[in-house]
């Protein structure tokens, strides 16, 4: 692909097997309600979903809707309050103390566990919309691995959970 495609707004793609066995990749955008698109390849992918995005952004402000800024990874402190039940802290508490880990990491390994149970193993790619940014975008790909995408940047990846 010649054209290089900038996308400032994190997205997730997820490849889609048909039953005849043919594959295509779907993304959205989370930031943007509503906004989705879908292709035969990634380069196909990409291409729509800019599209859309500035097809979205532009009927927003025709309806003088506000447009919300990207979110970045810098978002999220990694803290969160939580509140459970009792017998659920102890628990999580035991567990921990058999695994010799703190009940913090049991917590977050539980979570990780059924969030993976839901989905297909994930590669994390950080997608870097231009070569003189900064900061990086997070993408989510529910597919093997992929190493390099080319879109005006670099995209790197390696696994969450196995």
């Amino acid at each position: 692909m010649s054209k290089q495609i900038r996308i400032r707004y994190p997205f997730i793609v997820e490849q889609v097997e048909e039953e005849d066995g043919s594959v295509y990749w779907e993304a959205e955008v989370p930031d943007l309600p509503g906004c989705a698109a879908a292709g035969e390849t990634l380069d196909e992918l990409i291409e729509t979903l800019a599209e859309m995005i500035d097809a979205w952004i532009e009927s927003a402000k025709q309806r003088g809707q506000e447009i919300p800024e990207p979110s970045t990874v810098e978002n999220y402190s990694g803290k969160v309050l939580l509140r459970m039940p009792p017998t659920l802290h102890r628990r999580l508490a035991l567990m921990a103390k058999r695994n010799r880990i703190s009940l913090n990491s049991q917590i977050v390994n539980a979570l990780h566990y059924n969030i993976g149970r839901e989905s297909a193993p994930r590669t994390y790619i950080h997608f870097e919309s231009t070569p003189e940014t900064t900061s990086s975008r997070p993408v989510y790909f529910r597919t093997k691995s992929i190493t390099d995408y080319g879109h005006g940047g670099v995209i790197y990846s390696g696994r969450i959970r196995s």
